[in-house]
């Protein structure tokens, strides 16, 4: 070294130290961007990221992740000195923690911040975020510049240094330790193994006022423990200075059927019909069995629905009754809290949720459905405490809020990831069995080898068909699809032509259905769930129902009048021909179950559940209705008031019902 004239001054260093700037430098700027970022937690607690449409996995990634990594490049510039300053720099990193945590805790308890008050959380979160700030003054002390001649300064500039480290990561902690843990952002809102940690605070408490829907009940301050509700509330308790009863919530139209091992209705093996039980609610006690009802932390990012439905087990009324509402008051009316809501469904004896359930529920609901069984069990991996709670039910089942729109919103959510349908349309064929000029799906004149011939409108027509179970089927459906075929009218209004290609179709799960009926112009099928299908096609579409004499209940109709943004056209078909029905599967081992279609209502879904040969002549006079009211809502409306929307088909005629006789009795 002295050859190349550098001198030799005391003992060689085995790598150069970097200069003091630079390290002020870094210890500045790993500050000042780490409040920076820290500042993001104020976007989450005041719920503002979800008004920017941020998700909080994003602000977990940020605290979790890019604060941790700074707060690693902040030790980068001390990682060179001794052993024995390294240690004493990690007792003090230690020390600090664990003050930091003290400070924090006092903190947090001077602004009156718990489990279930998180008024002051965000001043909180602030303060803790600037006061990351403080040991920058401090930053002055560091000396401009470092050599070997000042290593007896270097000693006292340690001391300096290991203050001031302190100081930072002090506040660092703090930082950490009074505010809530990201990590914690998905324990309730997840709900897929995560539980909630012993002292965390959730992040979504500062969510606007939860304005119940009417008619619900809104808790505060429950648990949920097998199918039973636990009250917190002091008011409950018998000893209260002034003690409220408890609330009672009891859904008399929340009715079901025992789902019997039968691919039948269930209903067609029930006497009488059977209602949900009422609410079970009690106050805590000092003999809770489990250490989450002890010691409870109730969640304030999650809003169960305990969700009281009419008719379950049935597609059409899950649709109609219970996710027309949950659209209407989540959804339609864009409740702010909409997303915090986990649907609970109070299934009965503790009964898994049926299929179709999932499904119809996921696009206006955040969350997968549970039954309340598994929401309450006390193996429940979620957390089954919460700040607010609903307990809701649906409508009645002559009444349903909005189930066109509602539809059409499920509809909206699939239509990207929707099948190609698997209907074969068969095309349309003239009276003589020749199939026409106009190939099939050419509208309006399309034939340019006549310029006169008037315009063609071909409509895709499919009729729902029922496998399985022989019961409401449509025993003559081959003749009506080839009669279909040679259908042909032309409109008096407008000169157009209809003719029809014709299809049949088991509807079974969702989507495949979804994709058929969005395919569809008119769908034909008997009174069932699946006519529910129809809601799923192009507004301006028609849906044709057959009814039975003994099962008149034109429900379907009345759906649709109480939607004022529905664009399905209805028509009804009742068969009034004796020998058009044969008895159905059921009906056939009466003789061996006795028990079979009891109760006052059992007569009629006997004649319900036949199987009917539907007359043509009765198919062919609606399509001309269809056709009439073709892409022309005032038309529609017109047939409708002239009393052109329901028929009536005997062995002998086919006339219109100027509106349908009452439901059946029940």
């Amino acid at each position: 070294m002295q050859a190349l004239g550098v001198p030799l001054k005391g003992r060689c260093r085995c790598a150069p130290s970097p200069p003091a700037g630079a390290e002020r430098a870094m210890f500045f700027w790993s500050a000042v961007l780490g409040t920076g970022l820290g500042m993001t937690q104020l976007l989450l607690v005041t719920g503002l990221n979800k008004q920017l449409g941020l998700s909080n996995e994003l602000f977990a990634l940020g605290d979790s992740a890019v604060l941790t990594v700074l707060g690693q490049v902040s030790f980068m510039p001390v990682l060179g000195v001794e052993a024995t300053l390294f240690a004493t720099l990690m007792s003090v990193l230690n020390g600090g923690a664990f003050l930091g945590s003290a400070f924090g805790s006092l903190l947090t308890k001077w602004m009156g911040v718990t489990s279930s008050n998180f008024d002051n959380l965000a001043p909180l979160v602030l303060l803790c975020t600037l006061s990351t700030l403080l040991p920058l003054p401090l930053l002055r002390l560091l000396p401009s510049s470092l050599d070997d001649e000042q290593e007896e300064a270097d000693k006292k500039v340690a001391t300096v240094f290991l203050l001031l480290l302190g100081i930072v990561l002090l506040a660092f902690t703090l930082h950490h330790t009074a505010g809530p843990k990201l990590e914690h952002v998905t324990s309730q809102s997840g709900c897929q193994g995560a539980t909630p940690k012993q002292g965390s605070l959730s992040l979504h408490h500062h969510h606007p006022p939860l304005v119940p829907p009417p008619g619900c009940l809104h808790l505060q301050d429950v648990c949920a423990d097998q199918q039973s509700l636990v009250l917190y509330d002091p008011r409950y308790r018998p000893d209260a200075a002034e003690p409220v009863s408890l609330p009672i919530f009891q859904a008399d139209w929340a009715r079901y059927n025992f789902p019997f091992r039968t691919e039948s209705n269930p209903d067609a093996l029930g006497t009488e019909q059977l209602h949900l039980p009422p609410l079970s609610v009690r106050p805590v006690s000092s003999l809770e069995p489990t250490p989450d009802l002890q010691q409870p932390l109730f969640a304030a990012d999650t809003v169960p629905l305990l969700f009281y439905p009419t008719w379950q087990e049935s597609f059409g009324h899950t649709l109609h009754n219970s996710v027309g509402w949950l659209y209407t008051h989540l959804v339609k009316s864009n409740a702010s809290w909409a997303d915090m809501v986990r649907l609970v469904l109070y299934t009965p004896h503790g009964l898994a949720v049926k299929q179709h359930w999932h499904g119809l529920a996921a696009p206006v609901t955040p969350h997968p459905v549970l039954s309340f069984a598994e929401f309450s069990s006390r193996g429940s991996r979620c957390g089954r405490c919460f700040r607010d709670m609903l307990v809701c039910a649906g409508d009645a089942e002559d009444h349903a809020t909005n189930s066109w729109q509602a539809a059409q919103h499920i509809m909206r959510h699939y239509l990207p990831t929707l099948p190609k349908p698997a209907l074969t349309f068969h095309p349309p064929l003239d009276p003589s069995g020749a199939q026409p000029e106009n190939s099939f799906g050419r509208q309006a004149g399309s034939d340019s080898s006549n310029a006169k011939a008037a315009p063609v409108v071909v409509l895709r027509v499919v009729f729902a068909r029922r496998d399985g179970a022989k019961i409401r089927s449509i025993t003559n459906l081959e003749e009506l699809e080839a009669a279909c075929r040679r259908w042909s009218h032309r409109d008096a209004a407008t000169g157009r032509v209809f003719r029809a290609a014709c299809g049949s179709w088991v509807f079974k799960d969702l989507l495949s259905s979804m994709a058929v009926a969005q395919g569809a112009d008119v769908l034909i099928g008997i009174h069932g769930a699946s006519i529910a299908n129809s809601w799923f096609m192009r507004p301006g579409s028609s849906v044709v129902e057959v009814y039975p004499p003994a099962w008149l209940w034109d429900v379907h109709r009345r759906w649709l009048e109480q939607d004022p943004e529905a664009q399905l056209q209805w028509w009804g078909l009742l068969v009034k021909d004796p020998a058009a029905y044969s008895p159905g599967a059921l009906e056939l081992q009466m003789a061996s179950m006795p028990w079979l279609y009891q109760g006052h209502q059992g007569p009629w879904k006997l004649q319900r559940d036949r199987n009917v040969r539907v007359p043509w002549a009765g198919i062919a006079r609606i399509l001309q209705e269809v056709a009439g009211a073709w892409g022309d809502v005032g038309a529609y409306r017109r047939a409708v008031g002239q009393g052109r929307q329901f028929w009536e088909a005997t062995a002998t005629n086919i006339s219109s019902l100027e509106r349908p006789p009452p439901a059946y009795l029940l």
